[in-house]
C-alpha cells in the first residue's frame, strides 16, 4: 500500500465524519444488521465513495480553462547540476551554500525524484536563494513581508536584466517601481509551502524539485491551482526569477513555451479581487514581467510549479 501524501490529523478528522455519518443514518429503525450487511458487501458503495470523494477533493469547475498545445522547451535548455547553481548564487548574493550541498548530497544520493512516487511530476532539483533570509538581507528596515516580497520582486528583475549571461532578450516589468501588496502578494497556499520548506531548509540556499512548466502547459491559473497534487504548489516569480537567472536559454523565444507563476496573486483594479497571477513571456527581443488573467488558457504558456519533500 502506498503512503498517504496526508496527516494523521486529517486521517483522524475523516474517521470522526464517517462515524458520525454512519451513525446518523443508523440510528433508525429501518436500518438494523441486514442493512449494513446490503452495505458492507456492495462493491457500488465503495466505488459510488471513491468517486464522491474525487469529485469533491478534486472539483473539475475549471476543466475547460486548459488547451492541448505543441509547445515546449528550447532544445537548448539543459538543467544545470546542483552543485552550479549553487556555485552562481554563492557568487551572485555572497550566500553560504555549506548546508545546501550537504542537502544536495543527501537527495541525489537517494534518488528522490526517481524514488518517490509524490515527485512524479518534478523533473529537476533548483537552486533558488531562501525567500525569508533573502528579504532580511536586503531589506531589513522593512519589517511588512508583504512589502519586502514586492521589493524582492522588483530586485530580481532588474538582476535578470543585468545578468542575463549573453542572452540577447533584455527583461522589462509592466509594474517596476509600483509592486505594492494592496495588488500584488503571495497566493497564500504557496507562502505556506514556503514557510513549510523554509522549516525543513533554514539555510541561505534552498534545493526545490520542480518543473519549469511542461507538466502543466496549456492549462489556466485556476486550472492548475485546481489539480495541485498532494504536495504541489504554484511557484512564485521570485523563485522562478531565480530559476531563469541559472537557465536563461528556458526562454528565448515567442516560439517556445511561455511561463506562468500561479504562485502570485495581482488584484484586477484598485478595488477588484485578485483574479490575476503574473507571467514571463517573450516578445522579439525582449521578455516583459506581466499580468496573466487567472482564466486564460493559452497554447503559449505553461504555469510552473514546485514540489514539497515528503
Amino acid at each position: 500500500m502506498s503512503k498517504l501524501l496526508v496527516t494523521s490529523e486529517q486521517i483522524e478528522q475523516a474517521d470522526d465524519i464517517f462515524q458520525t455519518a454512519l451513525h446518523e443514518v443508523f440510528d433508525n429503525k429501518r436500518f438494523g444488521r441486514r442493512a449494513m450487511d446490503r452495505l458492507l458487501h456492495n462493491p457500488a458503495f465503495v466505488r459510488r465513495l471513491k468517486v464522491l470523494m474525487r469529485d469533491v477533493a478534486l472539483p473539475d469547475n475549471h476543466k475547460s480553462e486548459q488547451l492541448l498545445t505543441y509547445l515546449g522547451y528550447p532544445l537548448e535548455y539543459k538543467v544545470m547540476p546542483i552543485c552550479e547553481q549553487i556555485d552562481f548564487f554563492e557568487n551572485l548574493f555572497a550566500l553560504d551554500g555549506m548546508h545546501a550541498r550537504l542537502f544536495a548530497a543527501d537527495v541525489v544520493k537517494k534518488e528522490v525524484l526517481r524514488n518517490n512516487r509524490s515527485l512524479k511530476k518534478a523533473k529537476a532539483w533548483f537552486v533558488i536563494p531562501n525567500l525569508f533570509r533573502f528579504v532580511e538581507n536586503f531589506f531589513p528596515n522593512e519589517k511588512d513581508f508583504a512589502k519586502q516580497y514586492c521589493l524582492a520582486v522588483e530586485k530580481m528583475i532588474g538582476i535578470l536584466s543585468k545578468n542575463n549571461k549573453g542572452n540577447k532578450n533584455v527583461y522589462r516589468s509592466y509594474f517596476m517601481g509600483n509592486l505594492l501588496p494592496s495588488f500584488f502578494q503571495l497566493d497564500p497556499f504557496t507562502l505556506d509551502a514556503l514557510q513549510s520548506i523554509h522549516q525543513k531548509q533554514p539555510w541561505d540556499i534552498w534545493i526545490i524539485p520542480a518543473q519549469f512548466g511542461r507538466e502543466h502547459k496549456g492549462e489556466s491559473v485556476h486550472r492548475v491551482r485546481e489539480t495541485y497534487l498532494a504536495n504541489e504548489f504554484g511557484m512564485p516569480s521570485f523563485c522562478i526569477a531565480n530559476m531563469l537567472l541559472t537557465h536563461p536559454e528556458r526562454l528565448t523565444g515567442w516560439d517556445q513555451l511561455q511561463i506562468t507563476c500561479p504562485g502570485d496573486m495581482l488584484r484586477d483594479g484598485s478595488a477588484g479581487s485578485f483574479l490575476k497571477s503574473t507571467g514571463f513571456s517573450c516578445r522579439i527581443d525582449e521578455i516583459n514581467f506581466l499580468p496573466i488573467a487567472n482564466s486564460r488558457k493559452d497554447q503559449r504558456s505553461g504555469p510552473v510549479t514546485g514540489f514539497l519533500l515528503r
